[in-house]
Formats: C-alpha cells, sequence, structure tokens
C-alpha cells in the first residue's frame, strides 16, 4: 500500500515524463495541469492509482499532441499545450 501522491508531486511527476520524452509543457498547461491535478486529488477515493493515473493523463496528452500536429505542420511539436490535456478523464 502507498500513500497517494500530492497534486503537486503529481505535476512534478508529469513534468518528468515529458522531460524524459524531450517534451515541453506551455505555460497555459501547466496552469491548466495544476487546477486538474488539484481537483483529481480532491475527488481521490480510496485505490486511487495516482502514478497511473498521470502516466495515462501524459499518454493521452501525446496522442492528443499527434492528432493536432498532423493537422498543422507550422505547430511546435517538442511542446504540449493547454489543448492536449484531455476533458474526460
Amino acid at each position: 500500500s502507498f500513500e497517494d501522491y500530492s497534486a503537486n508531486e503529481m505535476l512534478e511527476i508529469l513534468l518528468a515524463l515529458a522531460s524524459q520524452n524531450e517534451y515541453a509543457v506551455s505555460a497555459d498547461a501547466l496552469d491548466e495541469l495544476r487546477q486538474h491535478f488539484d481537483k483529481v486529488y480532491a475527488l481521490r477515493q480510496k485505490g486511487f492509482g495516482n502514478g497511473r493515473y498521470v502516466r495515462t493523463l501524459f499518454e493521452r496528452m501525446i496522442e492528443l499532441h499527434s492528432l493536432r500536429c498532423t493537422d498543422d505542420a507550422a505547430i511546435d511539436i517538442a511542446t504540449l499545450r493547454r489543448e492536449d490535456i484531455p476533458q474526460d478523464l
């Protein structure tokens, strides 16, 4: 049994995943992610796998980012933006 990560720790994990995968996170995405993790942490229930949640969120962000980049060749492909944050998680 592990203690839940705090909202700040979840954000740090996501930023580490982004860095390890050579992505930057824009300021607008960073603000949105802070709010998102605060909300997720506040609403968590017993058994919440927040490390797994962060990885799933990051993977979905990469998927959305990839779709966005296929629509516009001028997009900075190394930066995750606010619109890459899934709204259904």
